[in-house]
């Protein structure tokens, strides 16, 4: 009788020499297997539009006297209004990561954060 040669061999020896990576920690709870593709890999694979160089666009609604206020501090510190509202993203990124939370105002149709900055009120 002829021996049979198993085409999955190589493959299950290979996985046996190679001792299993380490994780290493994510901020993500779960792995998927596009954790290691950039965002404008993503992008171009799947002709997606939202991409702006490295920066993925998202569109949000403010006030206008929020905007205003934001194109204020981008003047005093004579940086680009785009890079400000970035760097104010960044920093609240980092109080909420500090373990500062959002005070939550209970309604029957949806939770809303309470807006107490001044400039949310204008």
């Amino acid at each position: 009788m002829a021996k049979f040669n198993d085409p999955l061999a190589k493959l299950r020896k290979l996985s046996q020499d190679d001792p299993p990576k380490p994780k290493t920690p994510t901020r993500s709870r779960f792995e998927t297997p596009l954790d290691g593709v950039s965002s404008s890999e993503i992008a171009k694979a799947t002709q997606e539009k939202s991409m702006a160089g490295q920066y993925k666009r998202k569109t949000i609604s403010l006030p206008p006297g929020q905007v205003r206020y934001i194109k204020q501090i981008a003047m005093q510190e004579g940086m680009g209004v785009l890079e400000t509202y970035r760097w104010l993203i960044d920093m609240a990124i980092r109080h909420y990561e500090e373990g500062e939370r959002p005070e939550i105002e209970r309604r029957t149709e949806k939770l809303t954060a309470r807006k107490s900055h001044w400039s949310s009120q204008v």
